[in-house]
């Protein structure tokens, strides 16, 4: 079962509107759209999130190495491949450049702490799919709670802008048929609580 927007509104707010102790989501916000912005929050059956203004990381384009998963918690490494974004602002938005054909990775605004008995997934939105950027993001698991890392690709053959603090993508919530016996909180999962854009890690 997909979770409507007052299913969705009930494990972040209370009956007079205000944030829950532990919600599932925060900060939230009801749906926002108009005014040359790339709309965000609640929607009819999910939640479009936005992209944090803090920092997007660029994959480097170099030819004499190739990326492995296993290398990225060794620190010069790491430095090699990343290079971060310079952040442009106007007086009303902020954004980045994506280079053409390049990949990057940033994160939500929002921070998650996800319910034992619901499981999440993240689709793009068709603003930024048809001007060429994807976006690709494992399912959020029952139990983890952190903030969302966004991996982000421009497929187009032009540079493009990303939008700070606009929306990035969308989030369906799915409820489980019961409590899994062990759920990601559980498990100890490597991912479990991060704060920042991290990378990958193989423990």
């Amino acid at each position: 079962m997909v979770l409507n927007d007052a299913d969705i509104r009930k494990l972040c707010l209370d009956e007079q509107g205000m944030c829950l102790p532990h919600p599932m989501l925060y900060p939230f916000s009801e749906g926002v759209s108009g005014n040359g912005v790339i709309s965000y929050g609640l929607t009819h059956s999910g939640y479009d999130l936005r992209l944090d203004p803090e920092e997007v990381l660029l994959f480097n384009h170099w030819n004499d190495y190739v990326i492995d998963p296993k290398r990225f918690n060794q620190e010069e490494y790491k430095n090699k491949v990343f290079t971060r974004l310079p952040i442009f602002a106007d007086t009303k938005f902020k954004w980045v450049v994506l280079p053409a054909h390049s990949y990057a990775l940033g994160k939500s605004f929002e921070y998650f702490r996800m319910p034992r008995h619901l499981k999440a997934r993240v689709g793009g939105k068709s603003t930024l799919a048809r001007s060429g950027i994807s976006i690709n993001t494992t399912d959020i698991e029952a139990g983890w709670n952190g903030f969302l890392v966004i991996e982000i690709a421009n497929l187009a053959p032009s540079p493009a802008r990303l939008y700070l603090c606009e929306g990035i993508g969308q989030v369906e919530f799915s409820q489980l048929t019961a409590e899994p016996e062990i759920c990601y909180a559980q498990k100890g999962g490597k991912y479990q609580g991060q704060t920042g854009i991290t990378v990958a890690k193989v423990l």
